[in-house]
C-alpha cells in the first residue's frame, strides 16, 4: 500500500474516533442553549401563597370576647342592734335566709361584704340576684367602641353600663347589663361570645388578613395575576378587621385584584431572621 492510501486509512480511523465525541459536544450544546432559552421565557416571579380576591362586602362589626356574670349592686340590711347575728362578713346569704334571731330576713340573694354596729346592725352586701358582664378589650379598641349598646347573634341587646378609662397591662375594662332572656349564675364565664356593635360598613372593599403585611408604619398587599405571577406592591391604609378581613383603601387597589396570601409569611420570616 502506497503512503497515499495509509494516510487515509489513518484520518478514517481518526475520523471515526472523534465522531462520537463531537456528536456529545454538539448534543450538549443544544441541550444547555434550549435550557437556557426555556429559563429565559418561563422565568416568572410567582405568588407564595393562594391568590386570593379583593372584594366588596358587607362588613358587620364585631368582638370575640370573654363575658363574667358579676355584680356592680350592693344592698343594706338592717338589724335591731340587740339582736344576734347568724351570720358573718364573706357569707353568702339566700333569699328568705334568718340573718338575726330577731326574725329579720334576707329578701335577696348576696353575699356579706362588710357590717357595722352603732345604734342599729347594717350588713351591706352584694346582690347576686342583678347580675351585669364583665369583660376586658384591647386599648387600641377604646376609641372605636363610641357606642352605647352591643347584640348577640339572636338580637338580645346588652348596654354599656360601665367603660373604664383606665388601661391595664393593654387592657381596658367594661361592664354590661345582662338580658332578660340570659341566664347565669355569679362568677360563670362564658369564652369565645360574640357581641355585634351594630356599625354595618356597607360596600367596604376587603382583602384576607393574611394577605397584609407591614414594613416600618406602612401597610402593603402584594399584587398578582389570577395565576399568581407578580403585578406590583401596593401600599393600603387599614379599617375594621374581623376574625377574616380587613378593610382597606389604597390609589393602586380595586375590586377584583387578586393578592399573595403568603408574601406576608415571608416578610415576618425576614424580619425574624434579621432580628427584628
Amino acid at each position: 500500500m502506497n503512503k497515499i492510501g495509509k494516510a487515509i486509512l489513518v484520518f478514517l480511523a481518526v475520523l471515526l474516533y472523534l465522531i462520537p465525541m463531537i456528536g456529545v459536544i454538539v448534543i450538549s450544546n443544544i441541550e444547555k442553549q434550549s435550557y437556557a432559552e426555556d429559563t429565559e421565557f418561563s422565568f416568572e416571579v410567582s405568588s407564595y401563597g393562594e391568590a386570593v380576591t379583593i372584594e366588596r362586602q358587607e362588613m358587620y362589626e364585631y368582638y370575640v370576647v370573654d363575658l363574667k356574670a358579676s355584680s356592680i349592686t350592693y344592698r343594706d340590711i338592717t338589724v335591731n342592734n340587740r339582736a344576734k347575728l347568724l351570720c358573718k362578713v364573706g357569707d353568702e346569704i339566700s333569699n328568705g335566709q334568718l340573718i338575726a334571731d330577731d326574725g329579720t330576713t334576707a329578701e335577696f340573694d348576696g353575699e356579706i361584704t362588710d357590717i357595722e354596729y352603732g345604734d342599729k346592725i347594717t350588713l351591706t352586701c352584694l346582690d347576686i340576684d342583678q347580675l351585669v358582664l364583665e369583660l376586658d378589650l384591647p386599648a387600641d379598641k377604646y376609641g372605636v367602641i363610641s357606642g352605647k349598646k352591643f347584640q348577640n347573634e339572636q338580637g338580645d341587646t346588652f348596654e354599656i353600663v360601665k367603660k373604664s378609662k383606665m388601661i391595664t397591662d393593654g387592657m381596658f375594662h367594661m361592664i354590661l347589663s345582662m338580658p332578660e332572656d340570659m341566664h347565669m349564675i355569679y362568677g360563670q364565664e362564658l369564652t369565645n361570645y360574640t357581641l355585634y356593635t351594630g356599625t354595618v360598613y356597607h360596600d367596604a372593599l376587603t382583602v384576607e388578613k393574611n394577605c397584609v403585611y407591614q414594613r416600618g408604619n406602612s401597610y402593603y398587599v402584594r399584587i398578582v395575576d389570577e395565576n399568581g405571577k407578580f403585578v406590583s406592591e401596593e401600599e393600603v391604609k387599614l379599617g375594621y378587621a374581623d376574625e377574616k378581613y380587613v378593610c382597606v383603601s389604597g390609589d393602586g387597589i380595586e375590586e377584583g385584584m387578586y393578592c399573595d396570601s403568603g408574601y406576608a409569611d415571608v416578610v415576618d420570616q425576614d424580619e425574624e431572621n434579621q432580628g427584628y
